[in-house]
């Protein structure tokens, strides 16, 4: 498999937007039903200030059940407490292309509080915290 068709460094990344390759990225974490929820962002636009700053998303989108409904319980967000924003920061070990849209790049994010901390009940959290067993 060619380095352009599948993962991508930042560099061929930035080169395939040059070419005009490349001229949109979708920006996504994963939801608590697996689901992908996220952002579509210009190419340039991600380069030029996603890949520094991040970007925010509304933790609403880890407090919903399948069908968008908002679910009780959840300690970091709820009608009575309100739904704030967390930072998306992307993780560009999992920048790639997308086969199924033409000119189009994806990347995983990781859930973060405005002071950096990770936001706990995000999916991609949990195989973080599992002890790792060798052997």
């Amino acid at each position: 498999m060619s380095p352009r068709q599948g993962r991508l460094t930042l560099e061929e990344f930035r080169i395939l937007v040059d070419e005009r390759q490349l001229d949109t990225v979708l920006v996504a974490l994963t939801d608590m039903q697996g689901r992908l929820q996220g952002k579509r962002y210009a190419a340039r636009h991600f380069l030029d200030e996603v890949v520094k700053n991040g970007t925010e998303a509304c933790s609403y989108l880890l407090a919903v059940d399948v069908e968008m409904n908002t679910v009780e319980g959840y300690a970091m967000a709820s009608w009575e407490q309100g739904y704030g924003d967390f930072m998306l920061a992307p993780d560009l070990t999992t920048l790639r292309r997308v086969p199924w849209h033409d000119a189009t790049a994806l990347v995983l994010c990781d859930a973060q509080w405005a002071d950096g901390s990770a936001v706990a009940a995000s999916p991609r959290q949990t195989p973080k915290r599992l002890p790792i067993r060798l052997g």
